[in-house]
């Protein structure tokens, strides 16, 4: 587990290796909701709501906890990740992009 210092919060969020089957599941169908895929298995295109869905239930799924400055625990809402200041938003998305973009993929093995 990570904390990430916001303006007015401390955000617990899961790490890759914090991430159960069940996350990564869910994380991975959310995402296969908001993009259309080729015969190739290539991206062809983003349907824009459903990716900031998926993004949103992918950050639901990896925060553990919110606190406020007063240590009072506050419940994740869309509201009040629309209401974080846009530096502290952009901090947080960064952070679960992190932790999240390379679930799925095989680890390359050394020789």
């Amino acid at each position: 587990m990570k904390t990430l210092n916001l303006t007015n919060y401390d955000v617990k969020i899961k790490e890759k290796e914090d991430l159960t089957y069940g996350d990564v599941e869910d994380i991975q169908y959310a995402l296969m909701e908001a993009v259309d895929i080729d015969g190739r298995g290539q991206m062809k295109s983003v349907k824009g709501q459903e990716m900031k869905k998926a993004r949103r239930s992918t950050t639901k799924r990896v925060i553990v906890e919110i606190k406020d400055e007063n240590g009072e625990e506050v419940k994740f809402s869309d509201k009040w990740l629309d209401n974080l200041p846009a530096e502290d938003g952009m901090k947080l998305m960064e952070e679960v992009d992190s932790e999240t973009s390379s679930i799925g993929k095989k680890k390359k093995e050394s020789k």
